[in-house]
C-alpha cells in the first residue's frame, strides 16, 4: 500500500522537508507524483556519523488515503492519524523505553524485515527474503521446529549483516536487543 525509501534529505527546514523530498523521489515512483501523499522523516543527526543528512520518504496513493478516511467516516470513527508500520511500531519500541538500540525481526510467511530503533528514531529497514513459514520443518500438525539448515543460517547471517552495516556505516554502535515480531 505505501513505499519507504531512504534518500539523502534536501537541507531544509523540518517543516519543509515533505515538500522538498517530493522532487528527490519522482521518479522513483511507478505512479505519477501528483497522486501520491508524501510524508518525510530526517534521521537524527548522529546517524551515518554525521557525514550524510538521510531521511526515510514515504510515498502512498492519494485514492487510497482517502478510501481509509472515508471508510472511517461512514463507520463514525475518530480517525487520529495514518501511519506506516515502521513508525508505528517506533511507538511500542519507544514506549519500553530502551537504554540500547533495539532490532525488530518482523518475520511473515515468506518474507519480513529488519527495523532498528534507538532513541525515539528509526535508523534502519532491511527487507528479508525469509519468513517463518520458510524455517519450518514439515513436522506433526501444529508443531514448529526450526530446521538446521541453510535457511535458518540464511536468516542469521542476514541478521549479522544488518547489524555490521548499523555499527559500521550508521556508526550507532552494537545492537542491545533483538526482537521478534
Amino acid at each position: 500500500d505505501y513505499e519507504l525509501h531512504l534518500l539523502e534529505s534536501a537541507q531544509v527546514p523540518d517543516e519543509e522537508l515533505s515538500d522538498a523530498m517530493r522532487f528527490r523521489i519522482k521518479d522513483m515512483l511507478a505512479t505519477p507524483i501528483e497522486d501520491m501523499v508524501i510524508q518525510a522523516t530526517r534521521l537524527p543527526a548522529d546517524a551515518y556519523r554525521g557525514r550524510l543528512d538521510m531521511a526515510f520518504v514515504s510515498a502512498v496513493r492519494r485514492d487510497y488515503v482517502r478510501n481509509l478516511v472515508d471508510w472511517c467516516q461512514r463507520y463514525e470513527l475518530e480517525l487520529q492519524a495514518i501511519s506506516i508500520p515502521e513508525f508505528t511500531l517506533l511507538q511500542l519500541v519507544a514506549g519500553q523505553l530502551p537504554e540500547q538500540s533495539v532490532a525488530l525481526l518482523r518475520l511473515d510467511a515468506h518474507d519480513g524485515a529488519l527495523y532498528v530503533y534507538y532513541d525515539g528514531a528509526l535508523y534502519l529497514v532491511r527487507p528479508l527474503a525469509i519468513g517463518y513459514a520458510d524455517l519450518q520443518q514439515v513436522t506433526a500438525p501444529g508443531e514448529f521446529a526450526l530446521e538446521t539448515d541453510s535457511q535458518l543460517d540464511r536468516l542469521s547471517l542476514e541478521l549479522q549483516r544488518s547489524m555490521d552495516f548499523y555499527e559500521s556505516q550508521i556508526g550507532m554502535g552494537s545492537i542491545g536487543q533483538v526482537w521478534v515480531l
